[in-house]
């Protein structure tokens, strides 16, 4: 064997071990960025009066339910005057689907709808207050969902 067809087999083989290293951070920053783009959706819908955005938080995984895949996951805490049944009724109309812009109340940091990773507001929760959360489950169609290992349940 030559030494420059020995130099091409060298360098096909490092270019595969490279990318199969690289693959996994690609696939999961695609996935993270589908679960952050899930919050710029929430967020492009006005705030009511009498409420601010406090928090934002998004995650990609097998964060809830049985059997295996990714799931997108976005929301936002919410500082709010109004109602939890105002705050429905508002982000209700801007919802796609039974899975987009829910509301419900939030009593500490923990997000209870999260079932297969702990996922926390960083913004404090003052007991004297109503916060509320909005969020929304997405989903996305392609190989990056299908590849990322955190889709395993």
């Amino acid at each position: 064997m030559s030494k420059k067809l020995a130099k091409i087999i060298l360098i096909v083989f490092l270019v595969i071990i490279i990318g199969l290293i690289a693959m996994p951070f690609v696939i999961s920053g695609q996935n993270d960025k589908a679960a952050q783009n899930i919050v710029k959706e929430i967020k492009s819908i006005p705030v009511p009066d009498n409420t601010s955005i406090v928090d934002e938080i998004s995650a990609a995984g097998k964060l809830s339910g049985n059997g295996e895949g990714m799931q997108y996951f976005g929301a936002v805490l919410l500082e709010s005057e109004l109602s939890l049944e105002d705050l429905q009724a508002y982000y209700g109309k801007y919802a796609e689907s039974k899975y987009s812009n829910i509301v419900a109340c939030q009593e500490n940091k923990r997000i209870k709808v999260v079932e297969h990773k702990e996922l926390n507001f960083k913004a404090e929760i003052d007991k004297d207050n109503n916060y509320y959360i909005v969020y929304t489950w997405g989903d996305r169609d392609g190989i990056a969902s299908e590849l990322d290992p955190r889709g395993i349940g």
